[in-house]
Formats: structure tokens, sequence, C-alpha cells
């Protein structure tokens, strides 16, 4: 069985001197350890091996089990010496435990929930005993203190790793060994709801889209009067995710294939220009009934209907090797399971959600928890594994004392929404929508999840994402043969626990690109209006590397031209200091 990883987040600790408390000794290192290392597909925080083989705890180690437990072992044999329990929780390659800056020991589910936690929090605990005897595990605080005592037992002094001298002020030093991703691969995964099939204008379409960053839209399958927008979308080098609509029998799904074709064949659009295909579109709000059954009433119908044009799709030689994204649901009732919907063998080749985290007040992690409330609601089986999609997904700017948001809350959200589902391991990701229909019901919420105004004037997000997308902008897809692996070893000192990042690699211009964002409300949803940032705090970037040619430091939120004119800059360097608040933060390191 594999082990996985387990984090210690330290601070500079003091070197064992006369000064150090009458407890024993501690691991002396400023850095954070992992204690084991693993595969660890949902998190960004692999680390440099270097500092894997460096640490000892006397010939124990902790580790997290695949049934969501704490473990102690003894090297030299292999042998569970203690065990937290079992807490029945799949951490199969998600979970992540943590000594936090705060004192408490925490063991995380995917979604960034605590499953086990010592409840330390505030200062409490500054170390951590690991024995061979009761009780096994413990806390203790800078006096030497027990504050958590583990299982039965006296305390017994033994290895030990050391949180800080004062953790209420400890700031997190996060060094990651990253898997890098390609530059190019942001502008692949993330794409835009766009309606030509509801008879919006071509024009509009192809010069919006292009300007936050993306070359994906997601449609409905054209009528014969829409070709023509379809055509010019994809002469202006759009990809479309045809969306299939609710048919009343097989004729109706072969009737709409039969449209894309027309449109492959007589107009003279590329196989190649369509990304994917995709399941019908949230069932149990729209409606439709399938050989008389009405999913309304069951789901046996939405079911039969997805199987039979998965089937469809496949059969059409043409199609050959383009993906089919599930149909996908307001929410699943129980007899969900009976129609076979929570599984989608054999009617998609991805799993698919629509996931709008405006629902109540945005909290912590607020969309990767619901990212996952998603896959577990409508796939509970779901893993790591799992090819997984999100075609929906967004903020709305009506201020209509309900879940509205402002538009500079939109665009920080919106972002963490983005930056968190390739985080998470989705393929791709759908912002609904490319703008505002305000004139059609200006008072439907429906109508304001635009990146645009309904005027095409930019909202705050557009903006973001424009400047964001341009310096991930690459002329080398993710998919070549040139995009070979780079990996940069950094340290990130003074990031808020609540932070994330994520290593980029640019490889026309050999540049590294590391984006870092924060996952704090940033909304007060019952006063409707934005909450006020928290105090910057100062994060130095180190690099393990003595002479980068330039570091500099983007500002994607701001309200001139941030890549002429950003935040900081230094030539000939190993380390940088930033202010970081609650927006996302862009720095590009060039060799």
């Amino acid at each position: 069985m594999k082990s996985f990883l387990l984090l210690l987040l330290l601070s500079t600790l003091l070197n064992v001197s006369a000064n150090q408390p009458p407890c024993g000794t501690w691991l002396n290192n400023s850095t954070l350890i992992v204690l084991e290392s693993g595969t660890f597909s949902l998190s960004t925080q692999l680390l440099n091996p270097r500092y894997v083989s460096s640490i000892q705890f006397g010939g124990l180690k902790l580790r997290i089990t695949n049934i969501g437990s704490i473990e102690i072992i003894e090297i030299s044999n292999n042998r569970q010496v203690w065990s937290w329990g079992r807490t029945n929780i799949n951490c199969t390659n998600s979970c992540k435990a943590t000594f936090q800056s705060d004192g408490n020991f925490v063991l995380y589910y995917p979604d960034n929930q605590g499953v086990i936690s010592t409840k330390t929090y505030n200062g409490a605990a500054s170390y951590i005993y690991l024995t061979t005897q009761p009780p096994y595990f413990q806390l203790f605080n800078y006096t030497c203190e027990v504050v958590w005592p583990g299982s039965r037992g006296q305390p017994t002094f033994g290895p030990i790793a050391r949180s800080t001298q004062d953790p209420s002020q400890n700031p997190v030093v996060l060094p990651f060994y990253h898997t890098t991703i390609p530059a190019a691969r942001f502008k692949e995964y993330f794409g835009v709801c766009t309606h030509l099939s509801h008879g919006w204008s071509a024009s509009l379409v192809t010069s919006l889209a292009p300007f936050v960053g993306t070359s994906t839209i997601r449609d409905g399958i054209p009528n014969a009067n829409q070709y023509a927008a379809y055509k010019a979308a994809v002469d202006a080098g759009l990809k479309i995710n045809f969306l299939f609509g609710g048919p009343s029998n097989i004729s109706g799904l072969q009737d709409q294939i039969n449209r894309i074709l027309t449109l492959v064949n007589n107009y003279d659009v590329p196989i190649s220009s369509i990304n994917n295909f995709e399941g019908f579109n949230e069932l149990n709000n729209f409606g439709f009934t399938y050989n008389g059954i009405n999913p309304a009433t069951s789901y046996t119908g939405m079911a039969e209907a997805m199987k039979d044009l998965y089937l469809l799709i496949k059969s059409t030689p043409q199609f050959n090797g383009i993906r089919v994204y599930d149909l996908t649901a307001a929410s699943f009732g129980p007899d969900a399971a009976d129609a076979g919907l929570l599984n989608y063998s054999g009617r998609a080749d991805y799993a698919n959600i629509h996931a709008y985290p405006y629902k109540g007040a945005p909290g912590y992690y607020a969309s990767r928890n619901i990212f996952y409330e998603g896959m577990n609601g409508e796939y509970p089986t779901f893993t790591v594994n799992t090819p997984r999609v999100i075609t929906e997904t967004g903020y709305y700017t009506l201020l209509d004392g309900k879940h509205g948001v402002s538009e500079i809350a939109q665009s920080k959200m919106q972002i963490n929404l983005l930056l968190n589902g390739l985080l998470l391991g989705f393929e791709q990701m759908y912002l609904y929508e490319l703008y505002d229909e305000s004139w059609n019901a200006p008072n439907n919420p429906e109508e304001h999840f635009g990146l645009f105004r309904h005027d095409r004037t930019p909202k705050p997000i557009a903006y973001a994402l424009h400047w964001l997308s341009l310096i991930l902008n690459d002329t080398v897809p993710s998919t070549s043969s040139q995009a070979t692996s780079h990996t940069l070893i950094y340290a990130l000192s003074g990031l808020p626990i609540t932070a994330q990042h994520q290593l980029f690699y640019r490889y026309m211009d050999s540049t590294y690109i590391i984006v870092v964002w924060n996952n704090i409300p940033v909304w007060d949803n019952s006063a409707q209006k934005e909450l006020t940032p928290p105090q910057p705090v100062q994060v130095t970037l180190d690099l393990d590397h003595v002479c980068f040619r330039s570091i500099t430091v983007y500002d994607i939120y701001a309200t001139t031209d941030p890549i002429t004119t950003p935040l900081h800059q230094v030539n000939t360097a190993s380390s940088l200091q930033f202010s970081f608040s609650d927006t996302a933060i862009v720095i590009a390191v060039e060799y």
C-alpha cells in the first residue's frame, strides 16, 4: 500500500542552545518537513525530495492511510504502533495532514474540511512527540506542557518536531516541488458559455471570447439559420462544446447529430473544431419527455436518453475520438440510483457537474467545497482518477438581496474558481456566461452572470482573465512534444494557511510562472457588500538558484496594464518580496 504525504508547517526555529525547553530535543529545520512522500494528485503540495530523506523521528514516521486515519509506523520493521482509528474517509490520493502555524494538527479531506483535528489552535501547541509506547502521539506547548494527551498514559519524551517558538505569530513557510503545468494548458482548460443557438451575434462572440483568453465556447446545436454564425466562430479560431437538447425519442437525437454533420460537411467546419459533445442540460430543471417518460417524475428517461445519445455518437465514424461529457442535473433525488444516474459508465466519457458556489455566503475554500459537493452528489463513487469536467459555474452581479455579488467580488471569486478547479483535476471548466443579457429581464439573476456587461464593456473579471491569460499565453500547446517536464524549487514565506499556489511553465521563452491565490471570503451575503480585505502580509519568494534573469510580480486586478507596469521586478536575483491579501498574484521567473 502506497503511503501518502504528511506536511508539518514549520516556521523559523531557534538553534538548540541553553535556552531550549527542558523537554528533550526537537528537529531543527526552518522549512516545511515531509515525513513521507506519496502521490498527491489533488494537491500541489509535493515537496523537494531532499526534505524526505533527512527527517526521521527516532525510527518512527507518521503516515495517512487509505481509510482516513493517521498512524505511527516503526520504520525498522514497518510495524504499526499507533493509529487514530478508522474514519471511513477515502484518502486514496487526496488527503493531507498539517501541523499548522496556529498549533493545530489536522487531517484534511479533499474539500479542505478537517476530518481529524486536535483542536489545539490559537497557538496552543508547539511540538509533536512520537513514541513507541503509550501515549504514542502528543502535542505540547512551548513550555512543554501537554496540550493534547493523545492516547491514555503518561507523557513520554521522545523524538519531536517543533512547530514554532510563538505559534500565534508564526508565518507559514511553504517550499514546494511542484508538478509543473504547461502554460498553454490554462487556455485549453477554461471556456465560456455562449448562446449562438439563441441568436447571439457571432461577431460579438468572436471578439469577446478571445479577449478573456479562451478558445472554447459551449453552445447548443445549430438550426439551419444559425450555421453561418457557427462557421464564423470556428473560422475565428474557436472550438465548440456542442450541448444536446432533450429530445422526445431517438429520432430527435439523430436529428441533432445530423445538424452537426451538415455543419461539418456543407460549411467546411473541420471535425477538429469540435471540442466535445455534452449531454442534456439540467434536465430536472428544464425537463423533457423521452419515450413517454418525463424526467421531472422519473430519472429513467434521463439515463435512457443519454445512453442512446452516447451510442449514436460512438457509432458515427466522423466523430471518432471526440469526448462525450455526461448530462447534468440541478440535483438528484433518492431514485437517481435506481435509474442508474449516479454512475456515468456506458453513457459518457467524463463525469460532469454544474457548480454554483454563490448559494449562501461564500466561506473559506468555497469553490473547492462546492466542487466536491457536486461530485459527491451526482457521482458518489468517484475517485481522484474519475475524468471530470464542470460545464457551468459562476457568480451573478445583480444585487437582489439573495445571492448576487458585486463585480469586484465576482472577479476575485471567479479567478479562484478557475484555479481551484485546475488544481483539483477537472479537465475543463466553462464559466457562465460570456456577457449579460439584462435587456431581456433586468431583474432576473440568470441574465447577470456575464464576464461583460449588457453594453459589452468588460467587468473586472474580464480584465483579470485578460491579463492572466496574456501572461500564461504560450505558442507551444500542452500536448506538444516540446512540452517536456520542467521543475522549479521555490519557497514562499509568510503566506496565510488559506493560500494556494500553482507553477506553470511558458515554453516559448523558458519562463516559470507562479500563481498565488487566497481561499477566503470576500463577500458578506447577508449584508450584500464586500468584506474589507485582510491586512496585506509580506511574502518572500526564495528560489533554489543563484541567478535568474528576472523575477516579476503582476497584479492582474490592476486598473492599468499590469504587464507593462508590474508591481515589482528585480533582475539577476534569487528572491523577492511582495504584498498579498485577497487577490491572486502572478509571478514570472525568467532564466
